[in-house]
């Protein structure tokens, strides 16, 4: 009975010491939790500046060189996450999304610029993905700054791309009737329709030898390709 005893009582003390180290580590989770979020929230104010001076201020001015891009209010971005979109076009024949955002180091003493392109359909070999990291403090404006506009000079080269792409530009492609050769319709220098038909040119020469053998055009156009 008395080995009984014993036993209950070395059974306590090893519950008790159980609940003890629970309790120790519930502790020290809520002065860890209570630190993140004072991190976190430290993050937040330094990082949402520089968001919208920085970020925002980049993605818009961008936006305002292409007539098919929409980019959201600054109120309505979420997340410290800003995508322009680039609607499909003629010139264009893509639908793009140019993302930019931010997100902290594992000890918030980084912020992390993510790069992210999405070009659809795919059909040629880009950069779809790339990111920085900068130290929150201290911290350093210009950098950050420099590197966006490298990404950014880096996508609009990326873009352009698609105006004379032969895969994304496939429908768009004409041959000139003098000397046959085959290019992009929006390097034409000029065309004239007829009978129903519009016909471009690669050159003024070749269009002026169309003309010179087959006469006027019924509605001549030397206002470019269009």
């Amino acid at each position: 009975m008395l080995e009984s005893k014993k036993l209950s009582q070395e059974i306590k003390k090893r519950l008790k010491r159980s609940q003890e180290d629970k309790n120790q580590r519930l502790l020290q989770v809520a002065i860890e939790m209570k630190q993140q979020l004072k991190q976190r929230e430290y993050f937040n104010n330094i990082a949402g500046g520089i968001f919208s001076s920085v970020v925002y201020s980049r993605m818009r001015e961008l936006s305002k060189h292409f007539e098919n891009s929409t980019l959201p209010d600054l109120s309505e971005i979420e997340n410290m996450y800003c995508v322009c979109q680039f609607s499909h076009t003629r010139r264009f024949p893509a639908t793009v999304n140019l993302g930019i955002s931010f997100s902290s180091g594992e000890d918030f003493e980084n912020i992390v610029v993510h790069y992210n392109l999405e070009i659809l359909p795919m059909l040629m070999k880009f950069n779809r993905h790339d990111e920085r990291r900068f130290l929150l403090t201290p911290l350093n404006r210009d950098e950050i700054g420099d590197w966006l506009d490298t990404k950014i000079l880096e996508f609009v080269d990326t873009y352009l791309q698609l105006e004379t792409h032969p895969f994304y530009q496939k429908e768009n492609y004409v041959v000139d009737p003098v000397c046959g050769m085959r290019f992009p319709l929006i390097e034409a220098v000029d065309k004239i329709d007829r009978e129903g038909e519009t016909i471009y040119f690669c050159s003024e020469a070749c269009k002026k030898s169309y003309l010179k053998k087959y006469g006027n055009s019924d509605q001549p156009n030397s206002g470019g390709p269009g």
